[in-house]
């Protein structure tokens, strides 16, 4: 796949203009000149020089000025991280790596397809989304993160970011849509769990037959929905709140701190503890970007993204947790804690759960069956 089919993705969910806007603006768009946030002509400085401060003295120090979209909100352990990264990389860089965190994906409609499409094309400069975001771009790596009923906790989903050959076949995924894959920068969004109304629980694994749930745009996340009998529903993130309103799915499922996040407790009163899938957030920087930063500014960034890894998981479980535990008080929702330890050996789950395996590269197969196997349990160690 390359740069190009990013813009039929888009399309295909829902956001033609979009592509086409986009596409067009890319077309006379030069990524090494004027599309580069360098700072050196006149009209640069005089238009610099208008910025009031302190903001102003930061931009007037940069050799180079960045946009990092997430999706996350300014208040969630993602985006403070981020954040955190990125104020002691220009530390180290003496101010001249200036790189801005922007929550909500800056409001794109497309979300964060959109959002990985604009770094792609050099409108941002980096991006992190959840794995499932990228199950259909970089399908023989971002599936490893995408096997339902086969993460026992976020413990495992470290364990796996932290092998080395997880690393290596990631940092080689991007190559072709002009984005370059930190693995140290691979961050925990947690279980995922699953929300609806009281009207219908996604209780046992009976009352889930016929379950029209919101999915991400994941074509193996909802094969294997189907394979249980739930109807997936792909519906951009930015749409979440109207599928449900409408009626158009009958619940949702993500990471707890996604419920705050996204006011998903506004129209939804259950949650269901399903913990079905293991989520964590992938980042990836424009390559022209990237490999235009000399080489002691691309370490700094990988030494302070690897050093912010063990704390933003560990916040991010932490959050989760204080969610679940707290949710009748903190969000007004009953929290359902289904058994649902029969859907593990359902057979089409099974099949359908194989074959993506051995569509993963060859590299990544031995990990995923030690994930599937349960395995990777023993050798996840503690919390980090």
């Amino acid at each position: 796949m390359k740069v190009n089919d990013l813009l039929y993705m888009l399309a295909g969910a829902g956001f033609s203009a979009a592509a086409f806007a986009l596409s067009q603006a890319f077309s006379s768009c030069s990524l090494a000149s004027r599309c580069q946030s360098k700072l050196s002509d006149s009209p640069s400085t005089t238009l610099l020089n208008h910025v009031g401060e302190p903001r102003g003295r930061e931009l007037r120090k940069a050799e180079f000025i960045g946009y990092h979209l997430t999706n996350q909100s300014q208040q969630d352990p993602t985006y403070q991280a981020l954040q955190d990264v990125w104020k002691r990389v220009a530390a180290r860089t003496q101010g001249k790596l200036n790189m801005v965190v922007l929550a909500k994906d800056a409001g794109l409609p497309g979300s964060d397809n959109e959002a990985v499409l604009a770094t792609s094309h050099g409108r941002f400069d980096a991006v992190t989304a959840n794995g499932p975001i990228f199950s259909d771009i970089i399908p023989r790596v971002a599936n490893i993160m995408s096997l339902l009923f086969t993460y026992d906790s976020s413990e495992e989903g470290f364990w796996l970011v932290n092998q080395p050959t997880f690393q290596e076949v990631l940092s080689e995924a991007g190559g072709s849509f002009n984005l370059t894959f930190l693995p140290e920068a691979t961050f925990n969004a947690g279980m995922r769990v699953v929300t609806s109304t009281s009207t219908r629980v996604f209780a046992q694994p009976k009352s889930i037959e016929g379950f029209k749930l919101r999915t991400p745009p994941s074509a193996l996340i909802g094969k294997q929905l189907k394979a249980i009998g739930v109807i997936p529903v792909a519906t951009p993130i930015t749409r979440l709140l109207d599928a449900m309103t409408s009626g158009v799915v009958d619940g949702q499922e993500n990471p707890p701190s996604y419920i705050q996040s996204f006011g998903i407790n506004t129209v939804n009163n259950r949650i269901s503890v399903t913990n079905h899938l293991w989520s964590g957030y992938l980042t990836a920087i424009n390559s022209k970007r990237w490999n235009s930063w000399p080489k002691a500014w691309r370490t700094i960034v990988q030494e302070e993204f690897k050093n912010q890894q063990p704390r933003q998981w560990a916040h991010q479980e932490s959050l989760n947790q204080a969610l679940l535990g707290q949710a009748p008080q903190r969000l007004g929702m009953l929290v359902v804690r289904p058994n649902l330890s029969s859907l593990r050996n359902d057979p089409k789950l099974i099949k359908t759960r194989e074959q993506a395996v051995l569509a993963l590269d060859p590299r990544l197969q031995p990990l995923a069956r030690k994930l599937v196997a349960g395995d990777a349990s023993a050798q996840a160690g503690g919390r980090p």
